[in-house]
Formats: structure tokens, sequence, C-alpha cells
């Protein structure tokens, strides 16, 4: 039986005191195949308000670049692909916030469910 995993977007859309741009450039090129001139023009993108979309096969990869674009003060979400629905954000209390579809997704990918 062969699995598809769902495609997953992470939008990064904003940034917050303290956004960490240098850093932020480089994690982009750690989780994508972006060269540096196009990282750092994501990245001033951003800091001008502007949202880039980055497309990941699979949810694990996607949760992990948010995560760290979000401790470097930017602000990131991951949505399914297919409905745009959030299955991670950073919620306004400065708390990484994964739901109840994600924590499910999760489990069935460690546990080897469909």
């Amino acid at each position: 039986m062969i699995v598809h995993e769902e495609m997953h977007e992470v939008r990064l859309t904003g940034w917050r005191t303290g956004a960490q741009k240098i850093a932020g450039t480089k994690m982009i090129r750690a989780h994508t195949n972006m060269g540096l001139a196009d990282a750092k023009a994501t990245i001033d993108r951003c800091l001008d308000a502007q949202t880039t979309v980055f497309t990941f096969g699979s949810l694990e990869p996607a949760i992990a670049f948010a995560t760290d674009m979000d401790e470097l003060g930017f602000v990131v979400d991951v949505r399914k692909s297919d409905t745009g629905s959030i299955v991670w954000s950073h919620d306004a209390e400065n708390h990484k916030k994964p739901n109840k579809d994600l924590q499910d997704n999760l489990h069935r990918s460690r546990s080897g469910g469909a």
C-alpha cells in the first residue's frame, strides 16, 4: 500500500520586534534550496509585510522550518495545501500551538498508520 503525504505550506507573514534577519536568511537556506540572494530577498519581503509561501512534501519538515523561523522572531503558520486549514501557528502569548489535526497526523506518521 502506498501512502501519499499531504503537501503543507509554511506561510511567512511577518515579524516580531527583535526578529533576527541574518539568522532567518540562514534558516531559509538550511530548510530550502534557495540561494543567498533569494533568501535575503524573502526576508526583506517579510519585513515589508509581504507573505511568502514555502511548500513542503510532508508535515514534519514544514513544522521544523516554521518552528525555527518562529524562534527567530518571524510570524509563520503551517497550512494544508489542499484546504488551506491551519495545522500549526504561533498564538498571541508566544507559545507554539499545534492543533488536533497536527497531533493526529504526527501520531499516525510515527506509528506507521495511514
